[in-house]
């Protein structure tokens, strides 16, 4: 079919027109009543979808920065929470429950300190009194010499032991001696 044929007669529309028949019809060219209610409804629509627009880029732009708002209320949320004197009040009562442990373990360092200190010097006058005896007495048999020699030997390790021991307790009370400090 040939388009211009076509566009003679055009063909007829199935809304109703102005005069109630068809857009092609005769007569049916006058104003039609309802175009400027479709163009004020375009025009709303427009209008419409300019504020959902504007409203949406507000909404980007306020919450854009979410996460990291969201971060640093949390961490100014854990300050504000507990105030000077609740933090004293914990302070002090953590001293008060740790200090009795820490007399306890300083009063058993000076306990071993004692016994050790008495050990030496028992140890050290024993010592002398060999070495002003030792040209004056007789040899001793060979199996009680051995005896005492091994004897000297337990002995030895014994105390290197207790000063061990001594050495432990004493860097444990400093450590604790340092913590309380820290605390209060």
């Amino acid at each position: 079919m040939d388009y211009r044929r076509s566009s003679v007669y055009p063909r007829h529309s199935v809304f109703p027109s102005a005069t109630g028949l068809g857009s092609g019809s005769k007569g049916g060219d006058g104003p039609r009543p309802y175009l400027p209610h479709l163009e004020a409804c375009i025009n709303a629509t427009n209008q419409s979808t300019d504020t959902l627009k504007a409203l949406l880029e507000d909404f980007n732009d306020g919450t854009g920065d979410l996460p990291r708002l969201t971060k640093v209320l949390e961490n100014s949320r854990l300050f504000v929470l507990i105030n000077e004197d609740v933090l004293r009040k914990y302070k002090a009562q953590l001293a008060e429950e740790i200090e009795p442990q820490v007399g306890e373990l300083i009063a058993r360092a000076e306990k071993s300190l004692g016994l050790l200190e008495r050990r030496e010097t028992q140890l050290q006058k024993k010592m002398e009194v060999q070495r002003s005896n030792g040209p004056a007495k007789p040899a001793a048999p060979a199996a009680a010499s051995k005896a005492e020699e091994r004897r000297a030997k337990l002995m030895a390790a014994r105390r290197d032991r207790l000063m061990k021991e001594l050495k432990a307790l004493e860097e444990e009370v400093e450590s604790l001696g340092n913590q309380l400090g820290e605390r209060v």
